[in-house]
């Protein structure tokens, strides 16, 4: 108790409170902050914007780990968005200004600046290419849970996950950024009232998929507490990235780059400092003709290596290692219905070389000679032709007369089975098996939202649509049926960081993982527990083994 009442009056001492129109100056170890406040359905929040976190990765930091920033002298104005981190088309309707100057994260704090509170990081998605923490305004989640909420930026694209998989460029420096903003947070959130002994990293998409890789890495032991997944595991075939070699080489050669050393060999490290030459938007347009393969495939093109640096193996081989956080920590993991809507991206660039068209949904033809084509060609060449038949009998409609728009459907299903409905089962198997003192929860979002322009045949809840219920939706021309609904998917989530339950301190409703029978939770206007998600289909993956990756 004494402890606390120090640990609490250091926080006080550190606070100079400001009329609302001036904002509010918090002091920390590197300096003064100047936020502002805001009211957010009668409760307080204190926003702090645009922080950075580290130096700017640029010049001689460019294709490095990050540098964590120093102090600085006066006080910082965090009370506008930082840049967003250079990427392909437009960020944030929010903050329009992209750079390579782009490492900054925003704090979220709800009621009060001295009570402790638990601590959620966010990392966001839009696979490792698009995204700025700006898009995710943390305000209502810290208000109704009652918790700190962080958001991120981390580099995207050639800028954050090139590699040539070698000590030139190896890569993964997106994942050293992230890391960086977590030990900023562990070292500096208790001046934002926040608990540094209970941070809870969350991620959605490629968000996600880097919380995966977090919880593998030998550098994160002890630097987050519980971990929450959605919609992307390490485990996923999607989960690293397909051929990180044959990218870079093409984006040296699209860049004019490519030099060779005396052995014959590609001189990477030509490349390296030829890369940092060149303007942001010469970078992205060869990224984005390096990631067009000519044919029809459902590959990572740009993320996580393995540089035997932050990631020492492949998923699979270091789960059970006791020097990586993954078994040490509470997870909570989970899908929503139709992740396999993802498969609609790569598609849309051959609608007019195969003749579909895509409202009416997908032919069967195309559905085999495509689409499951392309996973057995990519991921199981070592049993091509057989894994082939076996996913068209199982996913494609065997008679005639069937419709384009039931094939479509059944096409969602494949995909998002393949790279996320078995994979998120493995994890959570995985989990409950090695943990001893952890707990491990799932979940299946299903609540398709009222209003949506997409593609008929995509009926349930797509991959990312339970964000706004995690963020909160608009108080303004929402149903009470839908603001009580976000407001209990933030309670679960808010829940699971206090406690590392999503419960709470109430009765198990959403039951905890076991190896027997399995329970998931269904999150919908209606909840409930069930046991065995998808159980034949998941089942069918899994006897298909591992992915040749």
């Amino acid at each position: 108790m004494f402890g606390l009442k120090i640990a609490i009056l250091l926080i006080v001492s550190s606070i100079q409170f400001w009329s609302v129109t001036r904002g509010i100056i918090v002091t920390t170890p590197l300096g003064r902050i100047r936020g502002t406040t805001f009211q957010y359905n009668g409760t307080t929040v204190y926003k702090f914007l645009g922080i950075p976190y580290a130096k700017p990765p640029v010049q001689d930091l460019m294709l490095e780990k990050p540098i964590p920033i120093g102090p600085w002298h006066g006080t910082l104005n965090a009370t506008t968005y930082g840049s967003a981190c250079v990427q392909r088309g437009s960020s944030s309707h929010k903050n329009p200004v992209k750079s390579l100057d782009c490492l900054y994260l925003n704090v979220y704090v709800p009621r009060s600046l001295t009570e402790i509170k638990p601590v959620m990081i966010f990392i966001h998605g839009g696979s490792y290419m698009f995204g700025d923490g700006s898009m995710y305004d943390g305000t209502a989640l810290a208000a109704n849970g009652n918790v700190t909420v962080v958001v991120i930026n981390y580099r995207l694209d050639a800028y954050g996950f090139l590699s040539t998989m070698d000590n030139e460029i190896p890569g993964n420096y997106g994942l050293w950024d992230q890391r960086q903003a977590m030990i900023w947070v562990k070292e500096n959130i208790q001046n934002f009232a926040g608990d540094n002994a209970s941070l809870t990293m969350f991620g959605e998409s490629a968000g996600a998929y880097s919380t995966g890789a977090h919880m593998l890495s030998t550098h994160n032991v002890g630097l987050f507490h519980r971990v929450i997944s959605e919609s992307g595991v390490a485990v996923s075939p999607i989960g690293m990235t397909y051929d990180p070699i044959y990218y870079s080489r093409k984006i040296s050669d699209y860049l004019g780059c490519t030099q060779f050393n005396a052995s014959g060999g590609w001189d990477t490290k030509a490349f390296k400092q030829c890369f940092k030459s060149k303007d942001p938007s010469l970078v992205l347009d060869a990224s984005i003709k390096a990631g067009d393969y000519g044919v029809l495939a459902y590959r990572r093109i740009i993320g996580p290596v393995v540089d035997g640096d932050f990631l020492l193996d492949f998923p699979r081989n270091v789960l059970d290692r006791d020097d990586v956080p993954f078994k040490n920590i509470d997870l909570m993991v989970g899908t929503n219905a139709q992740e396999g809507s993802l498969t609609v991206g790569p598609l849309q660039a051959y609608v007019k070389q195969y003749n579909i068209s895509l409202p009416k949904g997908v032919p069967r033809q195309i559905f085999k000679d495509h689409i499951a084509l392309a996973i057995a060609r990519d991921y199981y060449n070592d049993s091509f032709d057989q894994v082939l038949d076996n996913i068209t009998n199982t996913y494609m409609y065997s008679f005639d007369g069937i419709s384009d728009f039931d094939q479509a459907v059944k096409m969602v299903e494949m995909y998002g089975d393949f790279i996320l409905q078995a994979p998120t089962v493995e994890t959570v198997e995985y989990h409950t098996k090695l943990t001893k003192m952890k707990k491990t929860y799932q979940y299946y979002f299903t609540h398709k939202p009222v209003k949506r322009h997409s593609l008929p045949w995509l009926q349930g809840a797509n991959h990312a649509d339970e964000l706004e219920y995690v963020f909160g939706p608009p108080l303004k021309g929402i149903s009470d049926e839908k603001i009580h609904f976000s407001r209990l998917v933030m309670k679960y989530w808010s829940n699971f960081a206090r406690y590392g339950n999503p419960n709470g301190e109430g009765p198990d409703q959403w039951p905890k993982s076991n190896q027997y029978t399995k329970p998931y939770f269904l999150l919908d206007f209606n909840q409930a527990a069930y046991t065995k998600l998808l159980r034949r289909r998941v089942t069918f993956w899994k006897n298909l083994g591992t992915q040749s990756t």
